[in-house]
């Protein structure tokens, strides 16, 4: 669910990386919640859910690209970034796990919850008393 990603990655990023301007916290919340918005088109799905969007190497190269071509930009595309990674880190943890490589069917999964079960609820609520009293 979306409101996970965004509590969960702004969170940890508050409290561990030190984020706390408003402007590098937007681009955290909009690439934790990037990979599955990319799959639309307005309404229409367009990409597969959890596919090419959720590809660790999709994004590993997308990162080297924007860190060679787009050298100006890279504070804030970083924080952009570090959301999109959080994501797939989130849904990693999920019993359909992300995708690893291009063309490698295999997924990485730790299968801990279910997307939108009470496994994931108490989840984020474990990263929100983690954050209060870290």
């Amino acid at each position: 669910m979306w409101i996970s990603h965004i509590t969960v990655t702004e969170l940890l990023c508050n409290r561990f990386l030190g984020v706390k301007d408003i402007p590098s916290l937007s681009l955290l919340g909009f690439g934790s919640i990037f990979p599955d918005w990319m799959e639309y088109i307005g309404r229409f799905r367009i990409l597969s859910h959890r596919g090419i969007s959720h590809n660790i190497s999709f994004w590993l190269v997308t990162y080297l690209v924007a860190n060679l071509l787009l050298k100006a930009y890279y504070p804030y595309l970083k924080w952009f970034l570090i959301g999109v990674f959080m994501h797939l880190a989130e849904d990693a943890m999920t019993k359909r796990g992300i995708p690893i490589f291009f063309g490698y069917s295999k997924r990485f999964a730790l299968k801990l919850f279910i997307t939108g079960g009470k496994g994931e609820t108490i989840f984020v609520l474990i990263v929100i008393m983690l954050c209060l009293v870290a």
